[in-house]
């Protein structure tokens, strides 16, 4: 929570340097349970998204 809140803080004061992943990879306490790599996997896109066409053919939404 408090790497989003670092994150979150960052935005509000207007600017858009704000990086949640890199601030997850700062964290010793994160690196205690995630490696970089899972990290990595987790904040990539492609994996949230790999099945959004699938999804939407089965919603009749081509």
């Amino acid at each position: 929570q408090r790497n989003a809140m670092k994150t979150w803080d960052v935005k509000h004061e207007g600017r858009d340097d704000a990086d949640f992943k890199a601030e997850l990879l700062k964290d010793p306490e994160v690196a205690q349970y995630i490696s970089k790599e899972e990290l990595e996997k987790i904040c990539n896109l492609d994996f949230h998204f790999r099945n959004v066409d699938m999804r939407f053919k089965m919603c009749g939404i081509e």
